[in-house]
């Protein structure tokens, strides 16, 4: 077996901005008919978190994503994480009032909505007063392509975590969406995504799956 010392994580982009930088041309990820490159994959998590910038997400707010599992997901999960923002991933199975609650006490800011779940989400969109901005992915109606074109390349690794790392009181965790009792865990999070690059082969990735240098 391979191994592979990886430096510490302070950032979910970490990974992804080191290895754009030492191998920007070798695949990064695959899903579908979408392939992209490290360096590909790292710009368009940079024009994401860009385009959440143009839409007024500051550090600390957060947006939410209905939708089966896809690249899109990943995409806003890394560019909202880059400029310190929340990404809430809500269950797509969800209608009507339990569909309303998530939403509510969540509270984002913007939404993105897969096409299959968009009348699910229109039927309770007047009960979730914080969202500004709903962006429809795939489909005829697809958003999501010309919205992160659109945006301006956001450098990653502006937004150290160590700030957060320290106890919070019960306002605080209400100002950044948390509640008392739970842990702002990054630093287990980054142990998290920095474990399979330490034990995994060079080779073995799976689709959707953010791939090392050489891997396939």
């Amino acid at each position: 077996m391979t191994t592979t010392t990886v430096p510490a994580v302070a950032l979910l982009t970490d990974p992804m901005t080191r290895w754009a930088a030492a191998q920007p041309d070798a695949p990064c990820v695959g899903y579908q008919d979408q392939n992209y490159t490290w360096a590909q994959w790292a710009e368009r998590v940079q024009r994401v978190s860009g385009a959440l910038r143009m839409l007024g997400i500051p550090r600390g707010e957060r947006v939410a994503t209905i939708d089966m599992n896809n690249l899109a997901t990943v995409e806003v999960t890394n560019g909202a994480a880059a400029i310190g923002a929340a990404h809430v991933i809500v269950n797509f199975r969800l209608f009507g009032d339990q569909l309303a609650y998530v939403l509510a006490d969540s509270a984002p800011k913007v939404v993105f909505v897969g096409a299959d779940v968009r009348a699910a989400y229109d039927a309770i969109a007047d009960r979730v007063p914080s969202v500004e901005k709903v962006i429809v992915l795939g489909g005829d109606d697809d958003e999501l392509q010309d919205w992160v074109a659109a945006g301006e390349p956001e450098p990653t690794g502006s937004v150290p975590h160590a700030a957060a790392d320290a106890p919070k009181g019960p306002g605080e965790l209400a100002r950044d969406g948390l509640r008392p009792g739970l842990r702002d865990d990054r630093d287990g999070r980054g142990d998290h995504i920095a474990q399979p690059a330490r034990t995994s082969r060079p080779g073995t990735s799976r689709a959707a799956d953010q791939r090392r240098p050489g891997g396939g």
